[in-house]
């Protein structure tokens, strides 16, 4: 596999302490990888809510953006700690139950499938074994 890119927005913190949002990604983290062990399928907004370690917007924009740059950064994360592309918020989903734009977006910058279908069972089973 090639080098992972490395995007511009992957060091940015929304305006947050860079130690408080390190903790914010990690505490999605762990919300994906649950949610992907019950392979199951997780809100936007349930996700703003769960996050402790920063304060977010709870609906909106704003909300959308802080959730979706918290979602991309941890997608790159373990893309590079698996060496290799892996959409973990591939689980994470707007009310309509579909991932955003920038979910296929990010894919499409790392050259593998943007289908959120194709996606959605190669997590459940990476993280329910």
């Amino acid at each position: 596999m090639t080098a992972m890119p490395h995007f511009d927005w992957e060091d940015e913190c929304w305006g947050k302490p860079q130690e408080d949002w390190h903790r914010a990604k990690a505490e999605v983290r762990g919300v994906l990888v649950e949610t992907a062990r019950r392979r199951s399928v997780i809100t936007y907004t349930e996700i703003a809510n769960l996050v402790a370690s920063v304060t977010i917007p709870k609906l909106g924009g704003a909300m959308g953006s802080a959730v979706g740059l918290l979602l991309g950064q941890v997608n790159m994360d373990e893309s590079r700690r698996l060496k290799r592309p892996m959409m973990l918020s591939a689980v994470a989903v707007n009310v309509e139950m579909k991932p955003s734009k920038g979910f296929q977006d990010l894919a499409g910058a790392l050259k593998v499938p943007t289908s959120w279908e194709h996606w959605l069972p190669i997590v459940w089973r990476t993280y329910s074994t």
